[in-house]
């Protein structure tokens, strides 16, 4: 068994194997999860950050192998179980539009800045 490590920021951190550094999970947090791969025993391989964790995931989920599936990371249970919940589409559509959406307004702002930047050495 892992055992996470959190920290009073609220950052988990998973010391895997050999790795010196740990995976960093934040409570709250959505991550994209890639399906690496599953297991006879059910436990799930994923790849969250370019790291890969095994999952063993609650109830019965239409996943294959090289899915791509939305996670938030939950708070810890007792017993150190990290909990990552599966989005829903719905949540999943909704994540995505706000992520479209700060997309676009960061896009925006640069421009404007640039356009700023620009202006003020033409006066020069």
């Amino acid at each position: 068994m892992i055992q996470p490590i959190i920290d009073s920021s609220g950052i988990i951190h998973i010391f895997k194997g050999k790795q010196a550094e740990p995976i960093k999970l934040v409570i709250g947090e959505i991550l994209t999860a890639e399906i690496m791969d599953i297991f006879p025993t059910g436990t799930i391989q994923i790849r969250i950050n370019n790291r890969i964790l095994n999952a063993q995931p609650q109830r019965e989920l239409p996943l294959n192998k090289g899915d791509t599936v939305y996670v938030k990371v939950e708070k810890p249970l007792q017993d150190g179980t990290i909990p990552l919940r599966v989005l829903s589409y719905s949540e999943t559509f909704e994540y995505q539009q706000k992520y479209l959406l700060q997309q676009q307004i960061i896009s925006d702002e640069i421009f404007k800045l640039i356009e700023m930047v620009m202006g003020s050495q033409e006066n020069l």
